[in-house]
């Protein structure tokens, strides 16, 4: 069912929006999609009713880079000098 939704959720045109929606009231029951479409506007969750005038639709902000952005200098060191550098960096935050 996750799956199903998400690809109902994520959909990039009204097409693909269709079709996945009919797969999860085939799947999972006309009643799981008749209850997505009743929690209110498409545009406030669904991909390909989004306002067009967002600037992105990929969201790139993650643990990783948040730890290579710590990670900065360090990473050429050994791995314990590494972890080292890390720890004092996080200490003196």
């Amino acid at each position: 069912m996750h799956q199903l939704f998400c690809r109902v959720v994520n959909a990039y045109s009204e097409y693909t929006f269709k079709k996945a929606l009919e797969r999860l009231a085939k799947e999972g029951g006309r009643g799981a999609a008749r209850w997505l479409l009743d929690i209110g506007s498409k545009e406030k969750w669904c991909r390909h009713a989004f306002s067009p005038e967002l600037a992105s639709d990929d969201n790139t902000s993650s643990f990783v880079e948040s730890f290579n952005t710590i990670l900065g200098v360090h990473r050429a060191l050994p791995i314990l000098s590494a972890l080292e550098g890390m720890i004092s960096y996080i200490i003196w935050i």
